[in-house]
């Protein structure tokens, strides 16, 4: 393989790169801070292909750091899911916060099994089967107000697909909230946003029990794990704009979004 020690070299052979030498490149740009350009490497090294290419051709016409992360991640049309329509169905009904984390920790306790995400799962019952025999010997669990398990299963996996994919319908989330979480999990979740949505089949098996809810900690949750994605909007377009030099998402305004007594925080960001 040939190294790769400028952009050129990359245009030029036009193959697989590796993190390292996108550092590389990104360090050769002089305006760009070491801890910054590790960020940014590891992100591009999330892109897909084609979008990894695009990237790295852009970069050389940077300027400044805000170009470079405008580049990366866009400023704004730059989604990188195809949002559509995600049908509901009947007896929806959206899990609770404590229903998320529960869901959650059911994945944690699969995980110490080696069965979350297993192949295993799908093995005719097994999968329902081990839900079932988890919520039977905890029954003050939150998740066993669904006293039909596969109506349970449904609704989580109807509200995993809205988040990856969807253009409305997440409980709690306006349309253009939504857009903009859809974005932030881009940006912080790469590899969430890139699991393959499970059918919504009611069937607890492999794709399904990778499905977890995404929960954000920050000065706005004092540090707790937060799973009211409403509640967070105003500070994930603080960071979007002030950290990654992202001020619209698919025309939606973020400045829109920011309080104004927390409209200080947005000053020499303009």
């Amino acid at each position: 393989m040939n190294r790769i020690k400028s952009f050129n070299d990359f245009v030029s052979i036009n193959e697989e790169i590796s993190r390292k030498d996108v550092l590389t490149l990104l360090l050769s740009l002089s305006f760009l801070k070491p801890v910054k350009a590790s960020k940014l490497a590891s992100d591009i090294e999330n892109l897909p292909a084609s979008k990894k290419v695009s990237v790295l051709k852009d970069l050389p016409k940077a300027k400044s750091a805000d170009d470079v992360t405008s580049i990366v991640y866009g400023s704004e049309d730059t989604l990188n899911v195809k949002r559509e329509h995600v049908h509901s169905f009947p007896g929806y009904r959206p899990l609770s916060l404590e229903q998320r984390k529960a869901w959650n920790d059911y994945l944690v306790y699969l995980d110490g099994l080696g069965l979350a995400g297993s192949p295993d799962l799908d093995d005719q019952t097994r999968g329902m089967d081990e839900l079932k025999k988890y919520l039977e010997d905890r029954p003050e669990n939150p998740l066993n107000e669904y006293s039909d398990k596969k109506l349970l299963v449904k609704c989580i996996q109807y509200e995993m697909t809205i988040l990856r994919k969807g253009d409305s319908g997440f409980p709690g989330l306006d349309d253009d909230d939504l857009v903009i979480f859809q974005k932030w999990l881009e940006i912080s979740r790469p590899a969430y946003m890139k699991l393959i949505p499970s059918d919504i089949d009611g069937k607890p098996g492999q794709l399904t029990t990778k499905l977890w809810y995404p929960a954000k900690s920050g000065t706005f949750s004092g540090g707790n794990l937060n799973f009211d994605y409403a509640s967070q909007i105003e500070e994930i377009a603080l960071t979007m704009i002030t950290k990654y030099g992202i001020k619209s998402v698919e025309g939606h305004d973020l400045t829109k979004k920011i309080s104004q007594k927390n409209k200080v925080f947005l000053s020499g960001f303009k």
